[in-house]
């Protein structure tokens, strides 16, 4: 039986059934750095590093005629950095920036939900999704109670 006997099996009997079935593989692999810097006899503290992400994710289509392939998010270089100054035993100060970004979607809403022939014109023109984001504050740590107060902006592209 071949691939479309399996299709035909399905949807001729169900003309208005839009069924389909895909199998997805997802590889993601990470890679960071970091070092902290102390100064100031630690009132000081400065975070520095970046982190690698690479994605691959694989569709094979089962039934029916949504995409299969391969479609890959790949960044080497994404920063992550922060700072801490401290007011004293109780207060500190804030400031963190990062960059990352998102692997593909492998399920509906994603690039594989298009059929085959959208998926392969558009497949190499694609970018996954990208962030950066920009965080302050002020922390309090008590004996008893813990506070933070925040405010942060994330730019998606």
């Amino acid at each position: 039986m071949t691939d479309a006997d399996h299709e035909d099996d399905y949807f001729l009997p169900n003309p208005l059934v839009r069924g389909f079935e895909q199998q997805f593989d997802s590889d993601v692999t990470t890679f960071y750095v970091r070092d902290v810097i102390s100064m100031m006899d630690d009132q000081f503290q400065l975070d520095l590093g970046f982190k690698s992400l690479n994605s691959k994710s694989t569709s094979v289509s089962v039934l029916g005629t949504r995409a299969a392939g391969v479609i890959k998010a790949k960044d080497n270089f994404l920063p992550q950095i922060g700072a801490n100054f401290k007011i004293n035993d109780s207060v500190e100060l804030f400031a963190n920036y990062s960059e990352n970004i998102a692997a593909f979607r492998a399920g509906v809403g994603g690039p594989f939900s298009a059929g085959q022939a959208a998926f392969d014109a558009t497949v190499a023109n694609l970018e996954p999704e990208s962030s950066s984001t920009f965080e302050g504050g002020l922390r309090y740590t008590g004996d008893t109670f813990s506070a933070s107060a925040a405010a942060y902006v994330v730019k998606f592209e």
